[in-house]
């Protein structure tokens, strides 16, 4: 199992002596024709992304598909401007020259390298194919060992959420800090980003105000739509330590999370996740 750490290992073990960063691109495109966006575009995108990687290197894209490993990127699903959805359905009416967008997340060096040099020649006419044009890619980097810790932040889940441990185990659909805290801080282990005592962290953390709801995703997997259901929305997340450290570990549970995703099922759009100030406004456009 990658960057695992032992149980009694120090919080800032690995931390130290090296950059933590989280890389994000932002892919802009525009619809090239009016119809029904479906919900296996999301997986279609998906594709283009794990075909040009297992391109670059297979080593790196077959970790996708092993349990108990981290992720070695996250996918948030597209977001359009305007989509009308199609009643008692996942899928949404899109007009020509709607722009689109979607974010790709990850914690890997190699992984970020290879998407700037060749993704946008990868997956220009693959896009086409579902009906969008690639318009541009904006590149971020976060380094997290720079983050200014504060003691309260807010998450916004802009895609369905949901916690499941293992293949077989039964999903958590709704809301659960413990859930949280014990799956992001695993996550980062396993993205070797960072090793966070997540007990410790659920003494000091309390939730404050809550605007979600419930949400289901769907995928067209093996010939047919599969729902799966979970929440979106944002929720205000308080650590009342007043140990820096302590704080530390709860802005960096926080803010790795844009780069790990939330939860289950993150490679292929679920658990996108941006972390907000208190006073930052997010559209509900953004929630799908």
């Amino acid at each position: 199992m990658i960057g695992m750490v032992p149980d009694h290992a120090p919080a800032t073990a690995m931390n130290q002596g090296r950059s933590i960063t989280g890389y994000r691109l932002h892919v802009r495109c525009k619809s090239i024709s009016s119809g029904i966006y479906r919900p296996d575009n999301h997986s279609d995108v998906h594709g283009m992304i794990l075909s040009f990687m297992k391109a670059h290197d297979e080593g790196i894209s077959a970790k996708m598909h092993e349990h108990g490993t981290r992720k070695p990127w996250s996918f948030s699903r597209i977001f359009f401007d305007i989509a009308t959805p199609v009643p008692e359905s996942r899928w949404f009416h899109v007009r020509e020259g709607i722009g689109g967008q979607f974010f790709i997340n990850t914690t890997s060096e190699d992984v970020y390298t290879a998407l700037v040099s060749g993704l946008s020649r990868h997956i220009q006419s693959r896009l086409n194919d579902i009906a969008l044009e690639l318009m541009d890619i904006d590149c971020e980097t976060t380094d997290l060992a720079t983050v200014t810790p504060v003691p309260a932040i807010t998450m916004v889940f802009h895609t369905p959420t949901f916690f499941r441990e293992y293949a077989d185990a039964q999903i958590t659909t709704e809301f659960d800090l413990g859930k949280l805290i014990r799956f992001q801080c695993l996550a980062l282990t396993r993205a070797e980003m960072a090793f966070i005592d997540p007990d410790r962290l659920l003494k000091n953390v309390t939730v404050g105000s809550k605007l979600l709801k419930p949400a289901t995703g769907m995928l067209h997997e093996k010939d047919k739509n599969i729902v799966w259901p979970g929440f979106v929305g944002e929720i205000e997340l308080c650590c009342t330590a007043t140990d820096p450290a302590i704080i530390k570990d709860f802005v960096t549970m926080a803010i790795g999370s844009q780069f790990i995703g939330v939860g289950s099922r993150t490679s292929i759009g679920f658990g996108h996740v941006t972390v907000k100030s208190l006073n930052e406004k997010t559209r509900a456009s953004n929630y799908v």
